[in-house]
């Protein structure tokens, strides 16, 4: 696991303690008597922490979702060069490397490290699969790769050796 991945467990399961919590106390408030009871006050605002996060996450995602267009295989159509490399390719050489989606539905990728690509073949788009929505097909071999979708255009992802690890290689369009 990376720091990002430890760093995201520890954020549930402190979110998840805190709602546990909240519930226990909430519980306990209600079994006590007294009008005055500052016991319900204290669980429900130690309950409603880890909702509204939660609420907050899904309204984000939602939101991402609805306001971010879905590029068509129209919209890919273009020169493409690497605006980001974690590391794997020092920047310098970052223009060095071309990605070209072709009117005829065929693409060109100039030979980069870790992108295990063939030059030349045809490319699809499918929404269907989150994270795999780019298909680029070699012969009779498919490699997948990820629409990075942003408020203000989106980038091409190849994720490198396993995905939790957070390494990508990403295209940008020139403009």
């Amino acid at each position: 696991m990376n720091g990002l991945s430890i760093f995201l467990f520890l954020w549930i399961v402190l979110l998840i303690g805190a709602f546990i919590i909240g519930v226990v106390i909430l519980f306990v408030g209600h079994l006590k008597k007294d009008k005055k009871n500052s016991t319900i006050k204290t669980g429900l605002i130690i309950t409603a922490i880890p909702l509204a996060v939660l609420a907050i996450l899904f309204l984000y995602d939602f939101a991402r979702d609805k306001s971010t267009k879905k590029p068509s295989d129209k919209d890919l159509i273009g020169i493409y060069h690497i605006s980001e490399a974690s590391g794997q390719i020092p920047k310098a050489l970052y223009s060095s490397y071309r990605l070209e989606f072709k009117n005829d539905g065929t693409f060109y990728l100039s030979p980069t490290p870790k992108i295990s690509v063939c030059e030349n073949g045809k490319f699809t788009v499918d929404w269907q699969f989150d994270y795999n929505e780019l298909s680029f097909q070699c012969d009779k071999a498919f490699t997948l790769a990820h629409i990075d979708r942003g408020f203000s255009g989106f980038k091409i992802e190849f994720i490198i050796g396993d995905p939790d690890s957070g390494e990508s290689i990403f295209f940008s369009k020139d403009k």
